[in-house]
């Protein structure tokens, strides 16, 4: 990221964590601030101003195939990501409570520009704080 937006987001995040209820930011288009750019192998986002986005799949997926070929089940420790190659393992980390999980991405999605990853329910269970409430802030590291 740029070195100019950094103070405004930690200024942001700390607006938030403060307790106000609305924060207004006007800018100009920022490449650096996409969600579409593709991490190298052992990077990850560690700031929670640059965290993903997380829900999980609804039970009228399971025994679908998803876009890799393999059968979509809930039970099983897969998600979706829009661009990393099938069969990345993920490590996923609940900014919130530190809990983590490691998942296979075995499909494309989710088809929303707030979410970065969707997973199926057991590791979204697993690793909520919420009583499995969408969305939930999380970390995403590549591991394989």
């Amino acid at each position: 990221p740029d070195e100019k937006i950094l103070p405004l987001i930690f200024l942001i995040d700390l607006l938030r964590q403060l307790g106000t209820k609305s924060i207004t930011l006007v800018a100009p288009y920022l490449a650096y601030m996409r969600q579409d750019k593709r991490f190298k192998e052992g990077e990850a986002v560690t700031s929670t101003s640059f965290a993903a986005l997380l829900s999980h799949y609804a039970d009228k997926f399971n025994g679908r195939r998803t876009a890799s070929g393999a059968r979509f089940h809930n039970n099983n420790y897969t998600a979706a990501h829009k661009k990393l190659k099938f069969g990345t393992k993920v490590k996923v980390t609940n900014t919130a409570n530190g809990k983590s999980v490691v998942v296979t991405i075995t499909d494309r999605g989710p088809f929303t520009k707030q979410r970065e990853i969707d997973m199926a329910k057991r590791p979204f269970l697993d690793i909520s704080h919420n009583r499995g409430r969408a969305p939930l802030r999380v970390n995403l590291e590549i591991i394989e």
